[in-house]
């Protein structure tokens, strides 16, 4: 029914925002835009001054405000929105996850739009993300950081955790905005807790799905999250022997080039299924029995569909790429290309049976990505599950000399992530070298991670 009431609504006015009406509209056009409940319920207040209570007259007190000041401010200061706004305009900060300069002016305006439309939801988790990495690259600087720098990081990222939690997404709108808040989390635990990416990750993506998957060909733009989310859930999904929690849905256009994934979006679906079987063959009572005939016929297709399988190409790619984004782009396909079939092989075939074809494949995989990177200068992006799977198959130790210490320049999220891959390489070789034969990539039943997600180490037996 049309408003009856000047008040703002509930909403509105719990947040402190600026209730805007259209005469007739039984919503205001915040709550309109984001697909809230409008309502107005609570009880007026009555006229005059009102009195102070004995709780307020003691605010000021030693106890009260030592224990107030440790919470974040209720919205951000005009410095932190300055941070953030600064944070987004420049483009070295997302270097490490975009393809390259191409993508950065749609995604600064996307992030700008959603902060701009949904700030008291979002704010914590963009300050959360942009003060994490900012004191991670001043500690890589050995610069001096403030005392109760990590502390702040912490409140934000817990305030924004708690907004996550308290979401309830039932429209397209508020899908894109639960993706945006949740990878943003995600991106302060990519900088400081690297073992919790896979937990955020699946949160997020579970959140957003009931919507999603009754979207027909959704557009890349609503979602633009989407693919690097979940391209860190499939690598989760392998080392804890879980169904990656997303199937990715094509676009209605079939050359879109993804900020993250290039010309790679169409094997997300072939990937999804080599998690589905990867559970699967974790959940089995002994996984070095033969694959069923079933799983074996499944594989073989899959084998045969990534063989034959080549990217749709765009008719204008090289006149709106550089030509080291193009090099970018092809090399990602190539080596996720391969990820996939040494995926496919090692789901055929126990780790410690026919490794020489599988080794090859690691190899191959290792040396277009270090070959890419020096002669762009750059790394690849979204690479971390080809750079795990590839050195998995490392048997020498000269070898695992070599490439163990790239891993971090390879995987090129974050630091503490990269040293996170680390020790999941790690697990695995101490598992082969202990002689344990396994099929698939769920090294979790062997090895238990340590708290800081630096080192895997074998649980006991």
């Amino acid at each position: 029914m049309p408003r009856q009431s000047s008040r703002s609504c509930d909403r509105c006015y719990g947040i402190k925002e600026r209730c805007s009406w259209v005469e007739g509209s039984s919503q205001c056009l915040r709550c309109s835009r984001l697909g809230f409940t409008c309502s107005n319920t609570r009880q007026p207040k009555k006229p005059g001054r009102r009195a102070l209570s004995a709780a307020a007259l003691q605010a000021n007190g030693p106890d009260t405000s030592r224990s107030t000041s440790l919470l974040p401010r209720a919205f951000p200061s005009t410095g932190q929105l300055n941070l953030i706004h600064s944070w987004m305009s420049n483009y070295e900060t997302f270097d490490r996850f975009l393809l390259g300069p191409a993508f950065w002016p749609r995604h600064r305006a996307a992030l700008m739009t959603h902060l701009e439309h949904s700030q008291p939801i979002l704010e914590h988790a963009f300050l959360a993300s942009v003060l994490s990495a900012t004191h991670s690259e001043g500690s890589s600087r050995h610069t001096s950081q403030p005392a109760d720098g990590l502390s702040t990081v912490y409140q934000h990222a817990a305030s924004a955790l708690r907004r996550l939690r308290e979401l309830h997404v039932t429209n397209r709108q508020q899908a894109s905005t639960c993706l945006v808040l949740g990878t943003n989390i995600m991106l302060f635990a990519m900088f400081q807790r690297p073992e919790n990416v896979f937990t955020l990750c699946r949160q997020t993506l579970v959140l957003v799905r009931p919507v999603y998957d009754t979207i027909d060909g959704p557009d890349p733009e609503d979602f633009f999250f989407l693919t690097g989310t979940m391209m860190l859930d499939m690598l989760g999904s392998l080392i804890y022997g879980a169904v990656p929690a997303l199937r990715f849905r094509p676009p209605n256009d079939s050359v879109y080039v993804d900020r993250y994934l290039g010309l790679s979006t169409s094997l997300l679906q072939l990937l999804y299924r080599v998690g589905e079987l990867n559970a699967a063959l974790s959940a089995a009572s002994d996984p070095d029995l033969a694959v069923n005939p079933r799983s074996t016929q499944d594989l073989d297709e899959m084998e045969s569909t990534v063989l034959a399988w080549q990217p749709d190409v765009p008719e204008k790619l090289c006149s709106a790429f550089s030509a080291v984004e193009i090099a970018h782009i092809f090399c990602q396909v190539q080596v996720l290309r391969l990820c996939a079939l040494l995926m496919i092989h090692r789901l055929k075939v126990p780790f410690g049976i026919h490794d020489t074809p599988a080794r090859a494949i690691a190899i191959s995989i290792l040396m277009q990505l270090q070959t890419t990177l020096a002669v762009t200068g750059k790394a690849i992006k979204f690479a971390m599950l080809p750079v795990l799977v590839a050195c998995v198959e490392l048997t020498t130790q000269e070898e695992r000399d070599l490439w163990l210490v790239r891993i971090p320049e390879l995987v090129c999220c974050s630091k503490a992530y990269g040293l996170y891959i680390q020790g999941a390489v790690r697990a695995f070789w101490t598992a082969r070298d202990a002689g344990v034969v396994f099929r698939g990539y769920n090294i979790s039943q062997f090895v238990s991670c340590t708290d800081d997600g630096a080192e895997m180490r074998p649980t006991a037996a």
